[in-house]
């Protein structure tokens, strides 16, 4: 079976975000978040194993203009993105994606899909998380769920969740460290069509 997330949070990178909530604007070891239009943007230094001095990390929300970009994440995706959903998604508006780039290249990406009930209101559902492995263990999963979670509040979610396998410790660890919680256990029944 293959994990859909495998990153641990660095010090480092608790650090930038909690300075970013704080809306504290550093320079060097930690940036602050700018949300331009209906696109957001990250720009923080990358740390973790083999870092690079000259390396920056880049967390883009894509818009129906990067089709390209979406149509070439397929090594990160379970297997190649297909033009008529990739651009059904990038269109629609309670659709997101955010891809994480390394000095230009993606590395990571994170999908998620408001889910809206009458009785409820909407919540977002972060539907699949991936980081290339020569770029794990650098906090790069954790600011792109970040960056999921900050759009979730901003269109007024009332909260986000996820469902992984109980044996991934790396993607609970993840999820934990960007401030999920484990709810119940619960089963998940499918349809294949």
């Amino acid at each position: 079976m293959r994990y859909r997330m495998l990153i641990v949070a660095t010090a480092q990178d608790v650090l930038a975000e909690a300075l970013q909530r704080a809306g504290v604007a550093q320079t060097g070891r930690a940036a602050a978040f700018q949300v331009v239009g209906r696109g957001f943007e990250s720009r923080l230094p990358l740390h973790g194993p083999a870092d690079s001095m000259t390396s920056s990390l880049e967390i883009r929300r894509l818009t129906p203009d990067d089709l390209q970009l979406a149509l070439s994440l397929g090594n990160l995706f379970d297997g190649p993105a297909q033009l008529e959903p990739t651009r059904r998604f990038l269109e629609s508006p309670i659709h997101h994606l955010f891809v994480a780039q390394v000095d230009g290249r993606a590395v990571g990406f994170v999908s998620g899909v408001e889910l809206t009930h009458p009785d409820k209101g909407t919540e977002m559902f972060l539907y699949e998380l991936a980081v290339d492995e020569k770029f794990r263990r650098r906090g790069i999963g954790r600011r792109l769920t970040d960056a999921l979670a900050t759009l979730a509040r901003e269109r007024g979610c009332y909260d986000m969740w996820v469902g992984t396998e109980a044996d991934n410790v790396a993607a609970l660890a993840t999820y934990r460290s960007s401030g999920a919680a484990r709810e119940d256990d619960f089963v998940m029944l499918t349809w294949d069509f």
